[in-house]
């Protein structure tokens, strides 16, 4: 199975189509009462009746909702009716993401629900919010906690109040900046999570049904796209989910992948010493073993010789060879191998969020 790794893709999003283009084929804003099973009598709405505006409905799975709402358009309302799509309605095909090729299957999937019915063409025009796009990593938990646990220790302090960092590996590990219902276009809301727990705990029956793996290494971070503003503030204009779909996913990874170091984190300071150092007291900054036991990888100990052939304009090729060799020979031991190993999976990643 293809998992589409390292891929952003549309996980989910709103689209809402003026009434008059929806034929209704269900009980959504009419009246209904409710009615006893067992002899018959009205049990509301015989004085006032009982309008529901929304259908929530889950098979195999996979969940979908309808509803019908009045949205203002500037100085007028207009009446809507509201499709919340997922990627699950691809079945098994799920971690694709929704995109140009498959979102046909996903209107042939809510078209037969039965409940709405609309023209393809109508669905693509539809105006879309609230959008989620993803992008997955090879990971096993231990380590997508371990990088969730660096990010955190690297958010700014004045932005610590929107972070959420969840360890319970019997339901999912991860960390969320801010919520849906806050975002921002400078605070937005992002989450990291592990989506191989979720598919074993959360999402178990349409795992069960569709995907049919258990213990899958897979971490994800999801973005949000709360308002139209959001993808204003990034020089997007989209309206429609025909916009949406039309983004190019080089264009969408410059905006999102680097979000949370835009919005959430320290940025990294390079220090600069005038005083010429030699290569074993330079290296011995770095405190090899509490830098192992903070998580770092191979690729910070190598950052040291880059360092220090910038921290004086003198330095001679034969020290910075000595220094790079002397931290070869010093990693090279087993005290350190494993941990270094992990460290080193957890850099590969945080590289693509920071």
């Amino acid at each position: 199975m293809d998992y589409y790794l390292r891929i952003l893709k549309w996980d989910s999003f709103r689209v809402e189509i003026p009434s008059h283009k929806v034929t209704n084929k269900s009980h959504i804003g009419t009246e209904i009462i409710k009615v006893s099973k067992d002899n018959g009598n009205i049990i509301a709405g015989d004085e006032s009746p009982l309008v529901e505006m929304s259908i929530i409905e889950k098979e195999k799975g996979v969940s979908y909702k309808f509803a019908k709402v009045t949205a203002q358009t500037g100085l007028t309302s207009e009446e809507r009716y509201v499709i919340f799509v997922n990627a699950k309605m691809l079945g098994k095909d799920y971690f694709e993401g929704i995109n140009e090729r498959n979102i046909k299957r996903v209107y042939d999937y809510i078209i037969s629900r039965g409940i709405l019915d609309f023209s393809y063409d109508d669905f693509l025009d539809g105006y879309v919010y609230d959008a989620d796009c993803c992008y997955d990593v090879e990971a096993g938990p231990d380590t997508w906690n371990a990088l969730c646990s660096r990010v955190k220790n690297s958010v700014l302090h004045e932005k610590e109040k929107y972070i959420n960092h969840f360890t319970n590996q019997a339901s999912n590990v991860g960390l969320a900046f801010n919520t849906r219902d806050a975002s921002t276009p400078t605070n937005p809301f992002i989450k990291l999570y592990h989506k191989g727990l979720e598919l074993d705990s959360k999402s178990y029956e349409f795992n069960a049904e569709y995907i049919k793996q258990h213990g899958l290494k897979i971490g994800r971070m999801e973005y949000n796209f709360k308002r139209r503003k959001h993808f204003e503030y990034f020089g997007l204009e989209i309206k429609t989910l025909r916009d949406l779909l039309s983004i190019g996913a080089g264009v969408l990874k410059e905006v999102v992948l680097k979000t949370i170091s835009r919005f959430y984190l320290n940025k990294r300071i390079q220090v600069r010493n005038n005083t010429k150092l030699g290569p074993q007291e330079f290296y011995i900054k770095y405190l090899i073993s509490f830098a192992v036991e903070k998580g770092m990888g191979i690729d910070f100990f190598m950052r040291c010789v880059n360092e220090y052939k910038t921290h004086t304009e003198d330095v001679e090729y034969s020290q910075v060879k000595r220094l790079q060799n002397y931290i070869t020979k010093s990693l090279d031991e087993d005290i350190w191998k494993k941990q270094l190993e992990e460290n080193s999976a957890v850099d590969e990643l945080f590289t693509d969020f920071v």
